[in-house]
C-alpha cells in the first residue's frame, strides 16, 4: 500500500489486503476490525485511496486518542481497601467480647419472627465510556455492581444476677465483616477496536500482496472513418499553358462533395470557393508565376491524409525576339452534334447499344474540352462514354480531349442491359461537354433506350 491509501482500508475477508482501485470488496476499519463498513466507489475513489484520506471523519475520528478512565480504576482499589481494614476491625472486636463473656455466655436467639438485617449498599457507581465521533459504535461499558449479603451474627447477653437469662431478650445483630464497596467490572465491549499505526503499516509501506481485480476493462479501440478518393477525380488549368505572370484558374471536379480538401503545390494557390455543376462538385482556386518552369499541385482531402489527384501547369516564358503578331480576340465556340435518333432499342442477348456523337472546335483558337456522362442505370445496366477508342464508365468523373481550330473528334454512348430486364425497361443517359478555355460553353446530348424482347421466327 503506498502513502496516497488509507491505513484502515482493507479486504472484506482479509484485514491484511486491499485492492488498490475502488472495489466492492473494501471496507473501512477505522470504525472495528469485526465489523467493517461498507464503502462507496466513489468515496473510495476520492478519500480511501488517494492523498485525501486524512480529511475522512472516519479516519480523523479512529486517529483521536481515546479517554482514559484512572479513577475508575482509583475507586475501585480504594472500595477494597476500606472493605479489608473493617473486616479486621470487626474480627478483632468479637475476640475481644468472647474473653470477656467467659464460659457463662449463652447465646441468645428470638425463636419467632427473628428479623434479618437489612443491607444498606454502598453507592453504584455507574462508569459511562462515551466515544466521539457520534456516526461511529460507541463502546458502553454498563458496570454490574455485586452487593455482598451481610451475615447476621447474634451476640452474647450476659445476666448480672448469674445464669438466669431472659428469654425475652432481643439479640443484638452484629455484622461479621462491613460490607465492601462493590467492585465495577467492565464487561469487554463486543466490537474490539484493530489499533492500526497512524500513517502507513510497519514494517514495509506495503500490506501483504496487492490484490489484481480479476475482470480488467479494456477500452475498445476507437474506430478510425476510412479516408477514400472517389475514382475519376480531374484537375485542369485555365488557360492550360499560362504565361509568366498570367493569373490562371485550377479546377478540381468530383462527385464526391468532399467536406475538407486543400490544394498544395510550389506556388501560393488563392482558394476561390465551391459549386455544383450537374453531378459534380467544383473547386477553384487562383495562382501566377513570374518564372518560367513546370509546377505540380495535389488536391488532398481529410487535412491532406489523402491526395486524390496530382497535376503539374507548365509556365512558358517569353521569347527574346518577340514576333509581332495580331491582336486577336479569342472565341470559343463548339458544336455537339449526335448522328442518327436519340431513341433505340435494345436487346439483352445482343451486343450494346452505341450512340454517335460529333464534337468541333468552332472558335477561333485551340480549345480543350471536359467530356463527361451523367447516368444513374439500374442494377445490372452498364453505361459508358467513349472519345475515340479511348472509354470510362460514368463513374468517371471525365476526360478530356484538345481540338485546334476547326478540329473534330467523334464521341460514343454505349448501353447494355442485363439479361434479365423486363420488357419496356427504358434508360435515358445525357453526355456532356464543357470548354475549358471558356467554362461556361457547354453542352449536352441525352439519348433513351428501351428494352425489347426479340420476337421468335415460326
Amino acid at each position: 500500500m503506498t502513502t496516497q491509501s488509507c491505513p484502515y482500508l482493507a479486504a472484506v475477508d482479509d484485514s491484511s489486503v486491499y485492492f488498490p482501485t475502488p472495489n466492492a470488496a473494501n471496507r473501512c476499519y477505522a470504525v472495528s476490525s469485526d465489523e467493517a463498513a461498507h464503502i462507496p466507489l466513489n468515496f473510495q475513489a476520492s478519500y480511501c485511496l488517494s492523498g485525501q484520506f486524512v480529511h475522512c471523519s472516519r479516519y480523523r475520528a479512529a486517529q483521536r486518542p481515546q479517554p482514559r478512565q484512572p479513577a475508575r480504576r482509583w475507586l475501585v482499589a480504594g472500595g477494597a481497601l476500606v472493605a479489608l481494614m473493617m473486616f479486621a476491625v470487626c474480627a478483632v472486636l468479637a475476640v475481644v467480647a468472647l474473653i470477656l463473656g467467659g464460659s457463662r455466655l449463652i447465646l441468645l436467639a428470638r425463636t419467632t419472627d427473628t428479623p434479618q438485617p437489612t443491607a444498606t449498599p454502598s453507592p453504584t457507581w455507574t462508569p459511562t465510556m462515551s466515544v466521539t465521533p457520534t456516526e461511529w459504535v460507541t463502546d458502553t461499558a454498563t458496570v454490574t455492581p455485586q452487593p455482598s449479603t451481610p451475615t447476621a451474627t447474634v451476640s452474647s447477653v450476659s445476666s448480672a444476677g448469674g445464669d438466669v437469662v431472659s428469654p425475652l431478650a432481643t439479640p443484638t445483630l452484629q455484622p461479621t465483616a462491613t460490607q465492601p464497596r462493590p467492585t465495577a467490572t467492565r464487561p469487554q465491549p463486543t466490537a474490539t477496536r484493530r489499533l492500526w499505526p497512524t500513517a502507513t503499516r510497519q514494517p514495509t509501506p506495503t500490506r501483504g500482496p496487492t490484490l489484481t481485480p480479476s475482470a480488467t476493462l479494456t477500452r475498445a479501440p476507437t474506430a478510425t472513418r476510412l479516408v477514400t478518393c472517389r475514382y475519376g477525380d480531374t484537375m485542369t488549368f485555365n488557360p492550360a499553358s499560362p504565361a509568366i505572370g498570367q493569373t490562371f484558374v485550377i479546377e478540381v471536379r468530383s462527385l464526391t462533395g468532399y467536406a475538407d480538401v486543400s490544394l498544395t503545390g510550389a506556388g501560393s494557390p488563392d482558394f476561390l470557393g465551391v459549386d455544383r455543376s450537374g453531378s459534380y462538385y467544383v473547386w477553384r482556386w487562383e495562382d501566377s508565376f513570374d518564372t518560367a518552369g513546370t509546377y505540380t499541385y495535389s488536391f488532398k482531402i481529410e487535412s491532406g491524409a489523402a491526395t486524390c489527384v496530382t497535376k503539374s501547369v507548365t509556365v512558358s516564358a517569353p521569347t527574346d525576339t518577340p514576333t509581332p503578331t495580331p491582336t486577336v480576340t479569342p472565341v470559343y465556340e463548339f458544336g455537339l452534334l449526335l448522328i442518327g435518333n436519340d431513341f433505340r432499342s435494345i436487346y439483352t442477348d445482343t451486343q450494346p447499344v452505341t450512340f454517335e456523337l460529333n464534337l468541333t472546335n468552332g472558335g477561333n483558337i485551340t480549345d480543350s474540352f471536359q467530356v463527361w456522362l451523367d447516368a444513374d442505370p439500374p442494377q445490372g445496366w452498364t453505361a459508358q462514354y467513349c472519345i475515340g477508342d479511348s472509354c470510362s464508365d460514368y463513374t468517371v468523373a471525365g476526360m478530356q480531349v484538345t481540338l485546334l481550330q476547326g478540329g473534330s473528334q467523334a464521341l460514343y454512348i454505349k448501353v447494355a442491359a442485363p439479361s434479365d430486364a423486363p420488357e419496356r425497361h427504358a434508360l435515358s443517359v445525357t453526355l456532356w461537354v464543357q470548354s475549358l478555355g471558356d467554362p461556361t460553353k457547354k453542352k449536352s446530348e441525352s439519348v433513351t433506350v428501351e428494352v425489347t424482347k426479340p420476337t421468335s421466327t415460326p
